[in-house]
């Protein structure tokens, strides 16, 4: 075989028993090549070829005589409608789409009505100039949303930029490709190498629809009807599964054996008793290759689908969801647009709380601070934070069980172990019969004030230990070619969102959390990860079974980000942009442009709708904003100047006035300092709120609060958007100095909204500025905001603007205007 210059350039396992052998270029004799394993013991009981069209589907295309037709399916990019925003081929031989004969490549159906059938261009080998050089090539919308190709395929490539796209090879037309199925063997259960010229072996790793595998049974630990236990667990490539059970942690554990089901995929067995309450852990055995698995039997495994659990390292908790009572009348949040939201953190909330924020005429002991039932019981106290900013949504950082080794320690929640288990270190409980039961009553408490609970939730990479990677590291997890995990989340791993088990763990998990406990919304971090391809599932699969989720994405990640992708799905979107413009207009650094563009809510390029975009100035990461524009030395915004004071109000002003959706995070409005940190993602010490700065700084605290009730007031009907505002519905005068982004911003300036006209007028600068208006503004605009003032009433302004066609606005200053006057 040496002398044809062949050899075998990968090979996979695709289902149970199956492979496929990929030579280094056409297999052009009538007999089938022979291959061997590094196991003599196997043997093929069937090779064939393998159709050039079903390789095809993999690498997106096929070669056929002088042609190569591209292919791509609808089906592995819902977000994308193929017929409403067709798709093109681009490489270099048309410039990567930048031709006038763009359309020329676009890709077409033979079914033109539906988006099942798979989409083709044909293009001849001589106009692709494709001769003996392999070319690279990649798929584009024509609103210009470039497509990822899909993860598995076998012709990858890197370009320079660190762009992947798919390598066309004009050599192989489809005879190199090859399938195998094995005499009586799974082969998946064991590291397996296959040669063609008896020295040089290839291992045979998983791939192209190895990573469709799946099953549709209900996993996890499951009470059935009889009342007996079922356990059954997904895993691919073990060759053994079993699971350890205990009435308690003091008792010792009786391991059961698990049998492969008839899928060869999925392990099961059913104990003929109702275990509700006990314990239990997977141990998973199989052999172990260089690169693609992680096995080890002697290593406890917390179930990935476990309903409750006594920590991240498990045992994970039996849970009769037969008995679960969902809310009878499910809780809905505001629209989109009607949103105020607030980020906080459960330990961070109650760390400081004396005991007089309980009940004391109640004979219950008081809760441990750091849990739901603190969070629960500081909600029914008077005047507490979370009911008295006037928000109508808390976003809570991670509340899934996470890598905390202990209660007593402090974590953000960003290393998830478990996605349908609230954590144990907030549930606070040795009860293993409702263990769950303070994170649903704190839910219901929210919803009981009217607060939406949005939870950030994190699937793009896990915690420590790896749960997954016991079950099957290749198949949950992106791997390097040396087996190494891919680190794109910069948290040690991430998660392979694509393989149809990851995506069906994801998208259960959170019907999970809305069916049982009636969660109002989910922000996905780091959710370029995911990929807009499942993000748009999880929104079609969420808003099946509650339309007015809250969707929101952090669109970026080590790897990349997708803001502008996300036009095609529906998600809110944190908007990091208006987070720096923010800093840099407070401080005069930034463009009258930026401040047009941001203030109509990013809707001139990123955003789909107005709402889309949640502006916010600070969030748990990071320095907070008075650390971060503080004019004390090393970011010491302790105490704050009079400056710093007046900058953050203005940013409030720029936050609530703007369209788009409005976020802050938890002290923000009293001007939290964590002394200057960056990372504080383990200190408890520095982000513990300390009410009693409420006192301290009352003004902000009141100036924020009265913002939230403006944008929910009748002249908040002007912000708060649900589709786009007709082409002059914002009118902004910009400053006579050119250097200046001082400016005055009528919304509703063509009354399209109905009577009501909102005006903002702000310099950041330390000079004066002169705004010619372009129109001479009427007498009837009542002022009730400055930089230092709020009140509904009216506030008294030295700013001459009625009657006036043009305004001096005086250095660091902003004038807050409604028209009809307040109550009027």
């Amino acid at each position: 075989m040496s002398e044809l210059n062949l050899h075998i350039d990968s090979a996979y396992w695709i289902t149970p028993g199956c492979g496929c052998i990929l030579l280094s270029d056409n297999w052009g004799f009538e007999a089938l090549p022979t291959f061997k394993f590094n196991d003599p013991a196997l043997e093929i009981l069937r090779l064939r070829r393998m159709p050039p069209s079903d390789l095809a589907y993999f690498t997106a295309y096929e070669r056929i005589d002088q042609d190569i037709q591209f292919i791509l399916d609808p089906n592995r990019h819902p977000h994308i409608d193929f017929h409403q925003d067709p798709i093109s081929v681009v490489g270099a031989f048309n410039n990567w789409g930048d031709c006038p004969n763009r359309l020329d490549y676009e890709l077409t159906s033979e079914a033109p009505h539906s988006n099942i059938a798979l989409f083709t261009k044909t293009i001849s080998v001589e106009e692709l100039n494709l001769h003996s050089e392999s070319i690279e090539f990649k798929f584009v919308t024509r609103s210009g949303h470039w497509i990822n190709p899909l993860s598995s395929a076998p012709n990858l490539k890197k370009d320079a930029r660190g762009n992947l796209n798919y390598h066309l090879d004009p050599n192989c037309n489809g005879k190199h490709a090859f399938l195998f199925n094995l005499d009586g063997h799974r082969g998946l259960d064991r590291p397996l190498s296959v040669c063609l010229d008896q020295e040089n072996y290839t291992p045979i790793l998983p791939g192209l629809s190895f990573y469709d595998l799946k099953t549709d049974l209900p996993l996890g630990s499951i009470i059935e009807s009889d009342q007996s236990t079922t356990f059954r667990l997904f895993a691919p490539r073990a060759s053994k599964v079993s699971v350890e059970i205990q009435a308690t942690l003091d008792q010792p554990p009786i391991r059961h054996s698990l049998n492969l089901m008839y899928d060869q995929l999925t392990w099961e067995v059913n104990i003929q008793n109702d275990l509700s309450g006990f314990l239990y852990n997977f141990f998973v055995e199989g052999f172990n290759d260089s690169i693609s698995t992680f096995f080890d039997e002697t290593v406890p495994i917390l179930d990935p689908y476990a309903k409750a659990t006594t920590g991240p390292n498990g045992p994970a908790i039996i849970i009769n969801q037969q008995l679960a009572q969902p809310a009878e009348i499910p809780f809905n949040p505001p629209h989109w647009h009607d949103l105020n939201i607030l980020e906080c953190h459960i330990k961070d909330l109650t760390a400081q709380l004396s005991s007089d924020c309980h009940d004391k005429a109640s004979n219950d002991k008081a809760p441990n601070k750091g849990t739901f039932a603190a969070i629960s019981k500081y909600l029914h106290t008077k005047d507490n934070y979370l009911l008295t900013l006037g928000v109508n949504a808390i976003e809570l950082l991670p509340i899934q069980q996470f890598d905390s080794p202990n209660q007593e320690s402090y974590h953000w929640g960003y290393m998830t172990n478990n996605y349908f288990s609230p954590c144990a270190w907030y549930t606070d409980t040795q009860d293993t019969s409702n263990p769950n039961q303070s994170f649903k009553q704190m839910v219901e408490d929210f919803h009981q004030y009217g607060k939406s609970v949005i939870l950030d939730v994190v699937y793009n990479h896990v915690g420590e230990p790896p749960h997954l990677a016991r079950i099957d590291k290749a198949y949950y997890f992106y791997l390097t070619e040396a087996g190494e995990f891919e680190n794109w989340s910069g948290c040690g791993n991430t998660i392979r969102s694509e393989s149809a088990m990851s995506k069906k763990l994801i998208i259960d998990s959170l019907i999970h959390l809305i069916q049982t406990y009636d969660v109002d919304g989910f922000r996905f971090d780091l959710a370029e990860l995911l990929g807009i391809e499942v993000l748009k599932e999880i929104e079609q699969a969420l808003k099946a079974v509650k339309p007015s989720i809250v969707l929101i994405a952090e669109p970026w990640s080590f790897r990349g980000e997708i803001k502008m992708d996300l036009r095609h799905a529906g998600f809110m979107f944190w908007n990091d942009e208006f987070r720096e413009f923010a800093q840099e207009y407070v401080l005069g650094k930034s463009h009258i442009d930026s401040l047009a563009y941001f203030i109509k809510g990013s809707t001139n390029h990123l955003a789909a709708w107005p709402s889309q975009s949640v502006n916010y100035i600070a969030s748990h990461d990071d320095r907070t904003w008075i650390d971060k524009i503080t004019e004390n030395p090393n970011h010491q915004g302790q105490n704050p100047t009079q400056n710093d004071i007046r900058r953050t109000h203005m940013a409030a002003a720029l936050m609530f006035f703007s369209l788009g959706t409005p976020m802050l995070t938890q002290g923000l409005d009293f001007l939290k300092s964590k002394n200057g940190e960056n990372d504080t993602y383990l200190r408890d010490d520095l982000n513990a709120l300390n009410f009693d700065a409420i006192s301290t700084h009352r003004n902000t605290h009141n100036y924020f609060q009265n913002w939230i009730q403006f944008r929910q007031s009748p002249w908040g009907d002007c912000l708060r958007l649900d589709d786009f505002p007709s082409p002059h519905y914002s009118k902004i005068a910009r400053s006579e100095h050119t250097e200046h982004s001082s400016a005055v911003i009528i919304f509703n300036a063509d009354q399209s909204k109905g009577p009501k006209q909102i005006l903002l007028m702000i310099n950041p600068h330390h000079e004066s500025s002169n705004i010619p208006l372009g129109q001479t503004l009427a007498d009837d605009w009542k002022a009730i905001a400055s930089i230092d003032t709020f009140n509904f009433s009216g506030i008294e302004t030295q700013v001459n603007f009625r009657n006036q066609d043009h305004v001096n606005l005086p250095p660091m200053s902003l004038l807050l205007c409604v028209r009809p006057a307040w109550n009027s």
